[in-house]
């Protein structure tokens, strides 16, 4: 029989392994139950240099590499880029990934889930199936699903539907890169809206292949099982490539101009939740380039003045490339991504001046329409790659251009550097996200509590202690509509109310008999964790007006209890 030769294992192979493992032991050594604000304040400064050099060994690794070798290269890197949560929280990391996952492990659990979600049924069915079929724990696959699903679906995206036909496969792998140079929180943890997301990519990018439109329609379909309000604009793209009617199309295009308004319009009327018209112009204000205040440090203003301008830099390149493309006479198949870019990003702005989602909080509010304008942006990546692959191979052809070669890969570098390090939460001197990870001690509160209480009772706690309820003990009480821990929802007379009093202004019995009167229960619990603002002035004055108090996890969360 003939032997089939392989191409022996480079030391640009070797070396892109070793770095990987020293990111991977480098993660694991430093994860955590405690809570931290962002993972690199518990990260040594030689995980980005060591990253740095990462990417710099990718770049050798698609110059010299097969294009096989160079798909699970990218794949590698990929998840190195997006798995840092996954590995570095132990305990999960964010509210909505731990309230699915209850949701899913009621269903396996009771066979039914109350109340019955109108969405997100595709991403619990396939998580279920996933779960029954390999016996992977539903926390696990939660945890894992979305950075493993991005490190193997956008690589293997990007090869079958640009880069495998290109000529010039460096310049073509070296662009595809380039979607790693603006930070995304997207594709970092497991979520319907991070799932929608990543499957827009898919029916964006599959536009490269007319013979799969079929595929691209049934991925917007499916879509729409996970986050039907995203999801229908992919769909309504998926059947502007399908159909040829001009006519036809020309509806669609209508339709989408206002479908997010419509959309969640519908939404608020079949859901009793209330929404209303305001005409704001404010948010344009805070739109413009943001320059940071001086630290007195070169880099680290640099990175963050790229990082909070990432967005509007993004734009610009998006129309340097169309500009770039119309002078090469190379714009014209472009023309129906530029389109629904735009499309999506007028509807970001209706929802942005004309409509006032009251059913949620304000952030929350803002994260909804946040989201349009980055499904808008989506859309340019296929016309940004394309001119850069025209320019790469331009330049690459070129034997003198040495330098200028030189400096496209260290800007290449310094980019995807600068983005990897704002892809994640931040709490340093130029930002304050104080987006803190469930812990130990909220889970060590959460049983306390249930074993102690001796009747009906309320929890009053920030976000991430009812995420650990949830977790821990799924969908356990409800008083009328009110979940037994403090959740913040919008709502005027929700019992998060109480706890911010508590926090922001005094922790006081009559609050806490508030809270007590307005769910009709003799016990309520005030928790709060080390890391909260005025910690220690806030447990001072608790202790003289709760009936007892409780230390957990060496004090790293105090609990507090009142009786009628």
């Amino acid at each position: 029989m003939p032997t089939i030769s392989r191409p022996p294992i480079q030391w640009f192979h070797l070396s892109f392994l070793i770095l990987t493992g020293s990111i991977f032991f480098i993660l694991f050594h430093n994860s955590t139950t405690d809570a931290v604000a962002s993972p690199w304040l518990s990260l040594p400064t030689t995980f980005f240099t060591l990253f740095g050099l990462l990417v710099v060994n990718l770049l050798i690794v698609l110059k010299r590499s097969t294009d096989k070798a160079n798909l699970f290269f990218l794949m590698l890197f990929s998840f190195t880029f997006v798995g840092v949560v996954a590995i570095f929280y132990r305990l999960g990391f964010g509210y909505d990934p731990m309230l699915h996952e209850a949701g899913m492990e009621n269903i396996l659990t009771t066979a039914t889930l109350l109340p019955k979600p109108f969405y997100y049924i595709g991403m619990y069915l396939g998580f279920i199936i996933l779960n029954l079929m390999t016996s992977i724990p539903i926390a696990v696959i939660n945890q894992f699903f979305v950075p493993v699903a991005f490190a193997i679906v956008i690589p293997r995206l990007l090869f079958t539907t640009f880069i495998k036909n290109k000529t010039r496969t460096f310049s073509a792998w070296l662009v595809a890169l380039a979607i790693f140079i603006v930070p995304s929180g997207y594709f970092i943890m497991t979520t319907p809206q991070n799932i929608t997301n990543l499957l827009a990519l898919v029916v964006i990018f599959l536009t490269f292949k007319p013979e799969l439109k079929r595929w691209q329609l049934a991925v917007a379909l499916f879509t729409c099982l996970i986050h039907p309000l995203y999801g229908i604009p992919l769909v309504l793209f998926a059947l502007y490539n399908f159909f040829d009617q001009k006519i036809l199309r020309q509806v669609l295009l209508a339709m989408s101009t206002i479908i997010f308004p419509i959309l969640f319009i519908l939404n608020a009327g079949l859901q009793g939740h209330k929404i209303s018209f305001k005409f704001d112009l404010n948010w344009l204000a805070s739109s413009g380039w943001v320059f940071v205040q001086t630290q007195n440090r070169i880099i680290l203003d640099l990175i963050h003045i790229y990082g909070l301008n990432a967005t509007k830099l993004f734009l610009l390149l998006s129309m340097l490339a169309v500009v770039y493309l119309y002078r090469n006479n190379l714009l014209r198949p472009f023309h129906k991504f530029l389109i629904f870019g735009i499309i999506m990003i007028a509807n970001f702005t209706i929802m942005k001046t004309f409509i006032e989602l009251n059913f949620v909080t304000q952030s929350n509010g803002a994260d909804f329409t946040e989201r349009i304008f980055d499904l808008g942006t989506y859309f340019f990546w296929p016309t940004i790659m394309s001119a850069g692959y025209v320019f790469g191979v331009k330049l690459f052809n070129q034997k003198q251009a040495r330098f200028d070669k030189c400096l496209l890969l260290l800007l290449m570098v310094t980019l995807i550097s600068a983005s990897f390090y704002f892809t994640y939460p931040l709490d340093n001197d130029y930002i304050n996200s104080k987006l803190y990870n469930v812990t130990k001690a909220d889970f060590e509160s959460v049983r306390f509590i249930d074993q102690n209480a001796t009747s009906d009772y309320i929890v009053l706690a920030n976000q991430m202690v009812a995420a650990a309820s949830i977790a821990e003990l799924g969908f356990k009480q409800y008083y009328g509509d009110q979940f037994y821990y403090s959740i913040p929802n919008g709502s005027e007379d929700n019992i998060y109310q109480y706890f911010e009093s508590m926090v922001f202004d005094h922790p006081t019995r009559a609050q806490a008999i508030a809270a007590m009167n307005q769910t009709d229960v003799d016990q309520v619990y005030f928790v709060i964790n080390d890391y909260w603002t005025s910690f220690t002035k806030i447990v001072a004055e608790a202790k003289d007006s709760a009936d007892k108090w409780f230390m957990v996890d060496g004090g790293k969360s105090y609990i507090f209890y009142y009786h009628k």
